[in-house]
């Protein structure tokens, strides 16, 4: 009796036990979800008071998750800049594995920004789009977090000057965020269209919508957030050639704005009074420009400060002071825009793509499919190989003899008399040797390590339809009228250089892209980096990077941006 009493007091105590553990967890994950509430409806920072005051070592791992992904959400909300991203990749990783715990959508919404706090916008562009296609696959679908991801993504794609996905992106925002009356939002994503609709030189079409979100946001209240609307309005005044109404909107603005923003209006208003001919305005909002922390005022500072209108306000025993300021700035923002800038802008968009099709793929487990897109791929591929491998060996003497004509039709034309009469077995690689090996070192031999100079050739030069591509350039042509300046210039190369697309075919191996060869055909007419920058879509210090990728790829080594023309040229 005694002994069956001690077991059924041994069974109470452990389901007592079990049940207070039981009840401490769910305590402590209906205090989380408490401080997400805190953390959703604005009240941040007393949402990261709480969570300080929680002994996270005493959580289980599904609580512990769910604190570290608050502590990241919290900050993120109170403006603190994320500085590592192996917590929030481990999340991601966890709640990939159990997407039930937790909105999955909002984890790698918040992977996307910390890696966009670091700067990393390859991985913050492939977060936001894999929460994208996660809340479209999800029937519960949560309308202000797509709201959100699509502006954000719509600002990266901005960023990369990719418009019309921007533009996409930014008006689904702008849907969303009128179903849901929010008003606010609404104007945020209205400004970032008129900013993309900007950078597209739509003056005409993003002039309403400034004029409609400074209106919106004179209703606010928000002094700070009306004061960057009526800078907007301004800024497109100015590029529409309305000085006087841009001039008006401007006074005041940079003393008023918002501190985040006061270096892009110091830079608005010196250009508007400068415009304006206040001299004396646009030269200390300039200087003021300039004296502010941070590359880009520093660098759009003196950028003013040297201009032509200016310059002359600069006091003469400051200047060499200046210059020297100036050179140590702009080499600054040189460094910055180096060749792995460049590299981003050529290969993180196809790569995110990329990745995201695999994942997708992987989470709704279409092995099979994946297995026969990837046989079809080899198949199609091999069946290249062969058909390549076929062609090569029906041409090749074809070929051969053509690239020895061209070789010496440039050795006329290009090498100076002592070297045209030297023995031209020295010069050309025999038919039945010619190689790309023998080709390349051909080339260099003669056109680099001899530091022979090769111009355009004068039929190029002298053309009409030369001088008219030249002419239209810096009005920025669109992607259509771009295209029909490619089909020109390679029509002016072919009528000088027949087979110029086949040599550079065989120096390549067969891997010439058309990006490479309309870079080649605008050396070989002799465009200057700055329109070919704009015919790329590119900033002109990014241009190094592609024409050092064509060197290796051309000539497997090193050559100066000199040497390149000089052997694009000559072929």
């Amino acid at each position: 009796m005694i002994r069956g009493s001690f077991h059924s007091i041994i069974v109470l105590l452990i389901l007592s036990v079990s049940f207070i553990g039981c009840r401490k967890k769910d305590e402590a994950r209906l205090e989380l979800e408490h401080i997400d509430s805190l953390a959703t409806n604005g009240q941040h920072r007393r949402a990261l008071e709480l969570l300080d005051s929680i002994d996270h070592r005493s959580l289980s791992e599904p609580n512990q998750n769910l604190y570290d992904l608050l502590v990241i959400k919290a900050r993120d909300k109170d403006f603190q800049q994320h500085r590592s991203n192996n917590v929030i990749i481990r999340l991601v990783d966890y709640y990939r594995d159990h997407p039930d715990e937790w909105n999955f959508a909002e984890v790698l919404y918040y992977g996307g920004r910390v890696h966009l706090d670091m700067g990393d916008l390859p991985s913050a562009l492939r977060y936001f789009q894999e929460a994208l296609e996660y809340i479209e696959d999800d029937e519960k679908g949560n309308i202000h977090l797509r709201m959100v991801l699509s502006s954000q993504t719509a600002s990266i794609h901005n960023s990369m000057r990719q418009y019309d996905s921007a533009l996409q992106l930014i008006n689904e925002a702008i849907d969303l965020s009128l179903k849901q009356n929010d008003s606010i939002a609404y104007i945020y994503s209205l400004e970032l269209k008129g900013s993309i609709l900007l950078h597209m030189d739509s003056l005409r079409t993003c002039k309403p919508i400034f004029d409609e979100t400074f209106r919106l946001a004179s209703k606010t209240g928000d002094e700070s957030f009306a004061t960057i609307q009526q800078m907007n309005k301004a800024s497109v005044e100015y590029h529409l050639g309305n000085t006087n109404e841009a001039l008006k909107l401007i006074r005041g603005v940079p003393e008023s704005i918002h501190s985040s923003m006061t270096g892009t209006a110091l830079g608005i208003a010196s250009k508007i009074y400068l415009e304006s001919g206040y001299i004396d305005s646009a030269y200390i909002y300039a200087k003021t420009l300039s004296d502010l922390k941070g590359h880009n005022n520093r660098k759009n500072g003196y950028l003013l400060i040297f201009s032509p209108q200016l310059i002359s306000k600069v006091p003469k025993d400051s200047l060499m002071h200046y210059v020297s300021t100036f050179s140590e700035v702009m080499e600054q923002h040189v460094n910055k825009n180096s060749d792995e800038s460049a590299r981003l802008q050529l290969t993180y968009h196809n790569y995110h793509t990329w990745e995201q099709k695999y994942v997708k793929a992987n989470r709704e487990k279409q092995t099979l499919k994946n297995i026969l897109n990837i046989f079809l791929a080899i198949s199609v591929f091999l069946l290249g190989v062969i058909i390549t491998l076929l062609l090569k060996e029906k041409n090749l003497k074809k070929q051969k003899a053509e690239l020895l004509q061209t070789l010496e039709k440039t050795r006329q034309i290009y090498i100076s008399t002592d070297e045209k009469n030297r023995n031209e077995d020295s010069f050309y690689p025999s038919s039945e040797d010619i190689s790309q090996d023998i080709l390349r070192k051909s080339i260099l031999d003669q056109i680099v390590n001899k530091n022979i100079t090769v111009g355009v050739a004068p039929y190029i030069l002298q053309s009409p339809t030369y001088r008219e591509i030249i002419k239209a350039i810096p009005s920025k042509p669109g992607t259509a009228e771009i295209k029909q300046i490619w089909i020109k210039l390679e029509e002016l190369v072919n009528h000088v250089s027949p087979h110029f697309k086949h040599r550079l075919e065989v120096l390549s191996g067969n891997n010439l892209d058309p990006d490479n060869y309309h870079l080649a055909l605008a050396i070989k007419c002799g465009i200057s980096p700055k329109f070919c920058a704009t015919l790329f879509f590119l900033e002109a210090s990014s241009l190094s990077y592609r024409r050092k990728s064509l060197v290796k790829l051309l000539f497997g080594n090193e050559l100066t941006l000199q040497q390149l023309d000089n052997t694009i040229r000559a072929i």
